[in-house]
């Protein structure tokens, strides 16, 4: 316990002094914390001259809300347009791609019809050619079949 008392007895001698390094201590850390502060501020300047100059607006043009505030209105307008031209880009490709499929769809009934029109005059040939084969002449009816087999229009009456 004695040694104790001395312990104390010396610091409170001595008091003045801790009290004095726990100070300089405390100012040499905020000094420190200060010098961080600003070295992260001067970046986030740096970067936001550079977003700036970017979308075309330069960090200190004079605005009555302080510098950046004109190049985040223009940030916002791009970002505005942006989102415009994307909604319009995807009408857009929808739009085409229910043309192209409107399209593939007439492209196939289209032949699916060719297709049945060509059967038919296949069995009109096929029929004109057996009756051609029985009365052996050839007449305007195995023409006719002819002209339809070879997918040529019959004249106008």
């Amino acid at each position: 316990m004695i040694w104790l008392r001395k312990l104390f007895g010396g610091l409170k001698a001595e008091l003045g002094f801790i009290l004095l390094l726990a100070v300089v201590s405390v100012g040499a850390w905020q000094y420190v914390q200060a010098r961080h502060a600003e070295r992260d501020r001067d970046d986030t300047v740096r970067r936001a001259e550079l977003v700036c100059s970017a979308v075309g607006v330069d960090w200190t043009e004079k605005h009555m809300r302080g510098p950046g505030t004109a190049c985040a209105q223009r940030a916002r307008q791009l970002r505005t347009d942006r989102e415009a031209i994307d909604r319009e880009t995807a009408r857009l490709l929808s739009d085409a791609i229910k043309q192209q499929a409107a399209r593939a769809d007439a492209d196939t009934r289209a032949a699916r019809d060719a297709i049945a029109r060509a059967r038919a005059a296949e069995t009109r040939m096929e029929k004109a050619n057996a009756d051609a084969d029985a009365t052996n002449h050839v007449g305007p009816d195995w023409i006719a079949a002819l002209n339809d087999l070879a997918g040529l229009r019959r004249p106008a009456r």
